[in-house]
């Protein structure tokens, strides 16, 4: 089996039901990780017998959601799909092509659009003085080459790829310990790819593939919650990740950044 799509989810039946409209006839194993939905999500995936679906006993969030399916999946490659994300099967299909042609990346993704058509990004530039992600959203962008330095820490910026709609090799997914599932939604892809990068793996996007992400179709729904888990899992991978010399040397732009993700908390507390 070349590929298995796994799909978390959380309440967002609506979304899912036309993802699986879309994909729910292509040749691939499907598995959809429900993290314990109270909206008939289970309904909806019985009337597809095909789909794998696996239910969680409460909503462990994406990380744990992904590497539950990656833990059942069968496929040579792996698609994390969000429920919000719709995907052509030939952008599919020029993904795994492309990761079987060019044996040296180990992970892809294609142009993601917004419902407006607009690229949303072609995976991200992380700024590692200030720890903050910016998408790329230019073509263009990779025509200069891209840094490979497996020490991430002599340059202010790296290239990583999101999670939106992320393909992977499934061996090496499992060999670079899959999603840290203390993140429990947002920036567990960052984390990744600063590890995956630092052992020296490689990845780059498919750009005659794309995808249409209806950005925050779910969490849009969860109040705060976007905003308090940027706050808490970019501490995160700072304590993880970053050396300690560069955390005293870059502390005032760390710090700074992290002001602004907590008044981002505080002023949808207060918005309501």
């Amino acid at each position: 089996m070349d590929l298995s799509i796994i799909i978390p989810t959380y309440n967002g039946k609506e979304h899912l039901a036309e993802s699986l409209k879309k994909i729910s006839e292509y040749p691939y194993e499907i598995i959809i990780v429900d993290n314990h939905s109270d909206d008939g999500t289970s309904d909806l995936v019985k009337t597809y017998p095909h789909v794998i679906y696996l239910e969680m006993g409460k909503n462990y969030g994406y990380s744990k959601a992904c590497n539950a399916g990656a833990k059942r999946a069968k496929g040579t490659h792996l698609l994390f799909l969000n429920n919000d994300c719709a995907v052509e099967q030939n952008a599919i299909e020029a993904m795994i092509r492309f990761l079987e042609t060019h044996g040296e990346f180990i992970a892809t993704q294609p142009i993601v659009f917004d419902c407006t058509k607009e690229i949303e990004n072609i995976g991200q530039q992380v700024d590692i003085f200030k720890l903050k992600g910016e998408p790329v959203k230019d073509r263009a962008y990779f025509k200069k080459p891209i840094n490979t330095d497996n020490d991430l820490f002599d340059n202010q910026y790296f290239y990583s790829l999101v999670g939106t709609c992320l393909m992977i090799r499934r061996d090496l997914f499992v060999k670079l310990e899959m999603f840290d599932e203390s993140f429990h939604s947002y920036h567990e892809d960052i984390d990744f790819f600063m590890r995956a990068t630092q052992k020296g793996y490689r990845y780059f996007p498919t750009l005659d593939a794309a995808c249409i992400h209806e950005h925050m179709g779910t969490s849009s729904k969860m109040g705060g919650y976007k905003q308090v888990q940027d706050f808490k899992n970019l501490i995160r991978i700072i304590i993880k990740n970053y050396p300690r010399t560069f955390i005293l040397r870059h502390f005032s732009s760390l710090f700074v950044e992290r002001l602004r993700n907590l008044s981002g908390v505080v002023k949808k507390v207060i918005s309501g």
